[in-house]
């Protein structure tokens, strides 16, 4: 049975897909993107600013399930030019720290970086996160 999530505070999705899909004891989230949801408008010109919205809408996502940033198991994080990996990496970290700050690194997610020449409304970034609701 699949149970399908979806938050208000953040971005619609851009195509027919859901914003989150809970299958048995995990969900499974769409990219987020560095859209604000009230006006859908891009948010900032660099990547710090767009890696902090984009954390947010998938924070109202999880919220939307009941979850939060410390059930994430694993993220995808797609970035147009790898030379801004720095800086969309101290702000991703903030998001996790806050919530563990005496936890190893390796208690952390997991997380793939990977180049994409070219995303949707021009977004820097975008997070693909799995959770497990158990």
């Amino acid at each position: 049975m699949k149970t399908v999530f979806s938050s208000p505070d953040a971005p619609p999705a851009l195509g027919p897909y859901s914003q989150a899909i809970g299958a048995g004891p995990f969900i499974f989230c769409s990219g987020q993107v560095p859209l604000e949801a009230g006006t859908g408008e891009l948010v900032g010109q660099e990547v710090a600013e767009q890696t902090k919205q984009a954390l947010l809408n998938l924070g109202a996502v999880l919220k939307s399930a009941g979850l939060s940033y410390a059930n994430i198991v694993k993220t995808t994080v797609f970035l147009t030019d790898l030379t801004r990996f720095a800086d969309m990496n101290a702000v991703y970290a903030t998001f996790f720290l806050l919530l563990r700050p005496h936890d190893p690194p390796s208690r952390f997610p997991a997380y793939r970086e990977a180049r994409r020449s070219r995303l949707r409304r021009s977004q820097s970034n975008r997070r693909k996160p799995w959770k497990n609701l158990s």
